[in-house]
């Protein structure tokens, strides 16, 4: 595990290699940005940095005994706090017990670090259980909050944070990657990078013919107006979202293409083409815009906890419409 593994956000770990180097750090970072981008990699990588061994300007070293830690998920001052399962929320309990132990000092390195991956979980009174250990925070922990978007925030916590921002991968970047790297023929690796929306961890999904299928099988649901033969009440909140973003990706082709006249330009689901230039043909404009909305929307849902199986009920019902 190391910074060069976070691909595609070169300011953030700059930014991040610069903090660990100094002395100036806060005591709350908030990591943002979309879902796959690289944030929980850095944030740990991060961590290790903190707590590195060598000279300011070369940490991490990613080769001494406390880097060799962190690598292996053993390191006493590294801690990741996530809900117990996808979609759970992160209750004041679990809030309470890294309270406590922020408290301590550290065990055998410079910082504490505890990481919250998905801290758009926390309840309410886990939140403001939380901003009280911001309010007042111990000199040798530091805190880092993970969330995709910063609309269910409070403004008390961010004004309290140094906030880092993470981009998704721009698709000549991906696309390099996934030849370079993973391998791929070309033809493949320019689809995926267009479906991914530049979120890595998409794309080394996408790169499993078993989630290409999956995709296809969601889109070709769609256009035949068959939302509900998708069994949308088995999936975890993450493939959800996955799903919402294929979508959310198609109906935009659905838009770019009424709006060209069928050329379709610049489509995302370019293997598609023939099939997105037909269902564009037949459909009106503003069903596939108020779709779009009602996509959105439902993200945003899910990103606030709703009951996921009401947010897809509701949105079927939607684009039934």
């Amino acid at each position: 595990m190391s910074f060069a593994e976070v691909k595609g956000q070169d300011r953030a770990v700059a930014f991040l290699r610069s903090a660990a180097a100094g002395d100036r750090i806060s005591s709350a970072y908030i990591f943002f940005g979309p879902a796959g981008v690289g944030k929980k990699l850095a944030a740990l990588n991060f961590a290790k940095a903190l707590n590195c061994l060598a000279q300011p300007e070369a940490r991490p070293c990613d080769t001494c005994v406390s880097c060799r830690k962190a690598d292996g998920g053993n390191h006493p001052d590294i801690m990741l706090v996530k809900p117990e399962k996808a979609g759970a929320s992160l209750k004041i309990d679990t809030v309470r017990q890294l309270i406590n132990q922020t408290a301590l000092k550290a065990y055998e390195g410079r910082k504490k670090v505890y990481i919250i991956d998905g801290a758009s979980a926390l309840t309410r009174e886990a939140t403001s259980a939380l901003l009280k250990t911001l309010e007042e925070p111990a000199s040798d922990s530091v805190l880092v909050m993970l969330f995709e978007n910063l609309r269910y925030v409070p403004r008390t916590i961010l004004s309290r944070s140094q906030m880092v921002k993470f981009f998704p991968m721009n698709s000549v970047q991906m696309k390099a990657f996934l030849i370079d790297e993973r391998k791929l023929d070309p033809a493949k690796a320019e689809l995926i990078a267009g479906i991914s929306a530049g979120r890595i961890a998409d794309a080394l999904g996408l790169a499993d013919e078993a989630v290409m299928l999956k995709r296809k099988r969601l889109i070709d649901a769609i256009s035949k107006k068959a939302f509900f033969d998708i069994d949308f009440d088995k999936m975890p909140k993450e493939e959800l979202k996955a799903s919402l973003d294929a979508m959310l990706s198609w109906y935009r082709d659905l838009l770019v293409a009424k709006a060209s006249a069928g050329a379709c330009p610049s489509l995302i689901n370019v293997d598609r083409m023939d099939l997105v230039c037909k269902t564009a043909a037949r459909t009106d404009g503003a069903a596939i815009a108020s779709a779009i909305e009602d996509i959105i929307d439902a993200l945003s849902h899910l990103d606030g906890n709703a009951n996921a199986k009401l947010v897809m009920g509701v949105l079927g019902a939607k684009i039934a419409q």
